[in-house]
């Protein structure tokens, strides 16, 4: 316990937290808080306490189930940090897979972005080769006509002149110096051919049919390259599209790669945060501060209980069990004790009555009552033992009667030995501490003015069989009796 008073200490003094303009100390906290009666010898007196011992009971019983409820707060706190701590390492080594992943997909991206624009540097080379294929095909068509493709002809007779006659030169000295006359079957010019005379002309029709033949298969080759380039440009075209649609998906891809692990790692940096930074739910700060309450919490029940225990023993003379172990693991041993012995209590509720008893100083202590009052009359209030079992005050006042209006002070002193029945109606002496309570007592015609200076929370739980004690001064002849009013509970014998 005394633990428990140096840490709450410690942490009220961190506030500046005090106690009656004191500071908060260990022992002005255990006198503060110090609810039990467990300081009491084997054969003490009964205390006059404040609390209830079913007040004790009640809370015990609450702090209890607060107790159990802050340690499953605990262990769930601690199953949410290992699940926690366990997922770190998954998830960092996830997040180095999806960096791996981000780099292989940007790399592939960086490919096919080289591959397209391979291809659609091909696609310009190929078209291109096919515009040039495409005018030298126009230009050796036999079927041209214009200027320009006479001067495309004009080219091909030069070329086809100056092969032959090239040809002719070279062979002439094997041709000696004779000439040949060829008649013309058609009764034209004979054609005299000497090693002067050069063989094709270029204006003569045999040079004009070989050109024009040669024109026909020039054409006609160019026909079959101008397919064959066109087919090239389709299938260029195709694979740029292929290669377009390629990079575009290889860029989807990287990006959605790159997304993957910048969400991992960020969700890794919120979970290492979380088991670091307070103010984002420390888990492992949540489960020492869980434990320390339930144990807080636990050590206050059982105080509570012992007292309730000691009391209920005392006061009321029940046959209780002793408390279950002290320790937290039992919190529930120790709710279910609170929940017994809650019912046994609650089994006495048919059985209790109230009553309302009046005593008259006048009649304990004669003609003489105002002058002995000065020092203290005696009103003996045994008697009230014979109304039954476990007889108990709940409040008292003082009244009086006579002219006097104005209310005065009385000094009350409870009884310090009293005649008792516990709840099996045994009898029994109670030596209990004698509390001297200071009331105001008001006129008896005042019917508003009763119980305004209640004394419950003083007297609770008091046996009043016994001697009372009564002493006041200054008590007029206006005044002609003083009247001890007790509210009383008991069991029904």
């Amino acid at each position: 316990m005394a633990t428990v008073f140096g840490a709450m200490a410690d942490r009220l003094k961190g506030i500046d937290f005090q106690i009656d303009g004191q500071d908060a100390s260990p022992a002005n906290l255990e006198s503060l808080f110090r609810v039990s009666f467990r300081t009491l010898a084997p054969n003490s007196t009964l205390p006059l306490s404040p609390r209830l011992c079913e007040e004790h009971l009640a809370t015990a019983l609450v702090a209890a189930r607060q107790s159990i409820e802050a340690r499953q707060a605990y262990f769930d706190a601690g199953d949410k940090f290992a699940t926690l701590t366990l997922s770190l390492a998954g998830d960092a080594k996830s997040t180095e897979l999806l960096a791996s992943e981000a780099g292989a997909m940007s790399l592939r991206h960086n490919i096919s972005l080289a591959a397209h624009q391979a291809e659609s540097n091909n696609q310009t080379a190929v078209g291109n080769q096919a515009q040039a294929v495409e005018t030298f095909t126009k230009g050796v068509d036999p079927r041209a006509s214009g200027p320009a493709h006479d001067a495309a002809r004009s080219k091909w007779l030069s070329y086809i002149s100056r092969s032959v006659n090239g040809g002719f030169a070279t062979m002439a000295p094997y041709w000696g110096g004779t000439s040949q006359t060829d008649e013309d079957p058609g009764g034209n010019v004979p054609l005299v051919l000497s090693p002067t005379t050069p063989v094709v002309d270029i204006e003569s029709e045999l040079a004009k049919r070989a050109t024009l033949a040669a024109f026909r298969v020039t054409h006609e080759r160019s026909m079959v390259d101008q397919s064959s380039v066109d087919a090239s440009v389709v299938a260029s075209q195709g694979r740029v599209a292929i290669a377009t649609a390629a990079e575009v998906f290889d860029a989807a891809a990287a990006k959605l790669a790159d997304d993957r692990h910048t969400a991992a790692s960020l969700l890794l940096q919120n979970k290492l945060a979380l088991t670091r930074d307070l103010a984002l739910f420390d888990f492992k700060a949540q489960m020492e501060l869980h434990r320390r309450r339930a144990q807080d919490l636990f050590l206050e029940a059982q105080e509570r209980a012992a007292a309730s225990l000691t009391g209920l023993r005392t006061v009321y003379g029940l046959a209780l069990e002793d408390l279950p172990p002290t320790a937290l693991e039992s919190a529930e041993d120790l709710l279910f004790w609170c929940r017994d012995v809650a019912r046994t209590l609650v089994g006495f509720d048919p059985k209790v009555v109230q009553q309302a008893m009046t005593l008259s100083a006048r009649d304990a202590a004669g003609a003489n009552w105002r002058h002995d009052l000065s020092q203290g009359i005696v009103i003996d209030a045994k008697s009230l033992h014979d109304l039954g079992f476990v007889v108990r005050l709940q409040n008292a006042s003082v009244r009086f009667t006579g002219s006097q209006r104005s209310g005065f002070l009385i000094k009350t002193t409870t009884p310090a030995n009293v005649n008792d029945r516990d709840v099996q109606g045994v009898e029994r002496n109670v030596d209990q501490i004698a509390t001297t309570i200071r009331l105001i007592a008001v006129s008896a015609d005042d019917q508003d003015l009763k119980g305004r200076c209640s004394s419950a929370r003083v007297v609770h739980n008091l046996c009043p069989s016994g001697a009372w004690t009564l002493q006041a001064s200054g008590v007029g002849n206006g005044v002609d009796d003083l009247l001890l009013e007790l509210d009383v509970s008991f069991l029904v014998s």
